[in-house]
């Protein structure tokens, strides 16, 4: 089958979240949560994190259990209803739905978050140290904000914003990091960290021997002032490379049940186990090993559902099962780069993600390129529809897709064989707000990228 690339589709709306009626007092109900889009880890109610859930439906309660926060939820995902018990104080499941300020820093819609207190219907959220990672950023002291419950969501979205357009594009540079104070000789609350991908930065005003300057980078934006010592003209510069590809497949046995199935979760270092939920009949799965009595399964491929290593899935089936035998189409890609600087990276190809287009390389060789290492972990998320959309991603770095509305272009797709060919061939504008110039095709394995001095690879 071939389908032509279109339009790209609407943005998944965030879920509801609605306030919990009630006291103010530390027990009890602070937030029902539920909607679709949700985009989270898996936890047992025994600790053990083991699987990921991507565009799922869920409902959730968010409370004070003793002394500690909360959230109980269920998560429904192609048939699977799965469980998970979470402590927001420490994991970063939220995120911000509304631009948040902290000082200095506001996070973008999109942005993990977690929640250190809450009560009385009011939460105390603070940057997740992921989402500062992701900016190369770090605190120099602690920041935080207030937000009602529809100040978070779970649901899946990328931090994403409105360019700048106003100042001058600048570079940062000098000490290996970089202190940022609210205010000209002020004491500095953040620094901002060597990058692999220098993100732009624009020069709002200069007084004193100090700069004014706006940041926006893995959904945080930072405004404040440095020394104007450490602040360049940005200079032009391009980055290419080329994907090479092999085709591989493997068989596997693929059986729906006419019951649902009770899901257990079984860790492989010393057999404990715990409940996670149930799989509704009619639900394709992949059958591994076991009899029906004690039977090892795992979700199938690209429905939104990802075990976690470590971890097993076992269940009993009452019934006999409806099971064929499919050879899954896999695409294993390796990583090449090279051109507008003459870089080079060879990559060693892994078990990719799905069969129907994602894909995880390691880089093994680097020359020329200064903001590549070897041994860096690279991605490509490929999804069609109406469309095609890749998201390229290096480390915590989206080279390629970085928001909902990025990362389309034209293409022909078929899925037996797998097969993508098309191209976006307009570089980031110079207000640095579009993707990089990209060529992918798999007839000939290969995947090109180019970029203006605007981008942000």
């Amino acid at each position: 089958m071939l389908a032509a690339c279109g339009s790209a589709p609407e943005p998944v709306a965030p879920i509801a979240v609605r306030e919990s009626a009630g006291s103010s007092e530390p027990e009890g109900p602070l937030c029902d949560l539920a909607g679709t889009g949700w985009e989270m880890p898996l936890r047992t109610s025994n600790g053990v994190w083991y699987a990921d859930v991507s565009q799922g439906e869920g409902r959730g309660r968010l409370e004070h259990v003793g002394n500690e926060l909360v959230l109980s939820a269920e998560v429904e995902r192609s048939g699977w209803h799965l469980t998970t018990v979470d402590h927001p104080s420490t994991s970063a499941i939220f995120r911000v739905s509304a631009p948040t300020r902290f000082g200095v820093l506001t996070a973008l819609v999109g942005t993990e978050v977690v929640i250190p207190e809450a009560g009385g219907g009011a939460l105390q959220i603070e940057l997740a140290s992921g989402a500062l990672e992701r900016a190369s950023l770090r605190l120099l002291q602690r920041v935080s904000a207030h937000a009602a419950c529809d100040g978070v969501t779970l649901a899946l979205v990328h931090p994403s914003g409105p360019p700048h357009t106003q100042g001058e594009s600048v570079q940062l540079s000098g000490p290996s990091a970089i202190a940022v104070s609210p205010g000209p000789g002020l004491e500095p609350v953040v620094e901002i960290l060597p990058d692999e991908y220098p993100p732009d930065v624009r020069r709002l005003e200069e007084r004193d021997g100090w700069s004014r300057i706006v940041r926006r980078h893995g959904g945080i934006e930072l405004e404040g002032w440095v020394e104007s010592s450490l602040v360049s003209p940005r200079p032009d510069f391009g980055f290419g490379g080329v994907l090479g590809g092999l085709r591989g497949g493997a068989d596997s046995e693929v059986c729906t049940a006419p019951d649902d199935l009770t899901l257990r979760v079984r860790r492989t270092t010393d057999g404990a186990e715990a409940d996670v939920g149930r799989l509704a009949a009619g639900s394709r799965f992949l059958r591994l090993n076991g009899d029906l009595d004690d039977m090892q399964i795992a979700p199938y491929p690209g429905e939104g559902v990802i075990l976690r290593s470590g971890v097993t899935l076992w269940t009993s089936a009452r019934a006999p099962l409806e099971c064929r035998t499919e050879r899954a189409n896999a695409g294993i890609l390796g990583l090449l780069g090279g051109g507008g600087i003459g870089g080079f990276i060879a990559g060693q190809p892994r078990v990719p993600q799905t069969p129907a287009g994602s894909f995880r390389v390691r880089v093994t060789r680097v020359r020329g390129l200064s903001g590549v290492r070897r041994g860096s972990s690279c991605t490509i998320d490929l999804t069609h529809g109406s469309n095609c959309r890749a998201e390229i991603r290096c480390g915590q770095h989206v080279v390629f897709g970085e928001t909902p509305r990025l990362g389309y272009f034209p293409c022909e797709y078929s899925s037996q064989p797998l097969r993508v060919v098309g191209e976006d061939n307009t570089p980031t504008d110079p207000n640095g707000y579009g993707d990089a110039a990209m060529r992918l095709d798999t007839d000939a394995g290969t995947l090109t990228m180019s970029d203006s001095s605007s981008g942000h690879i």
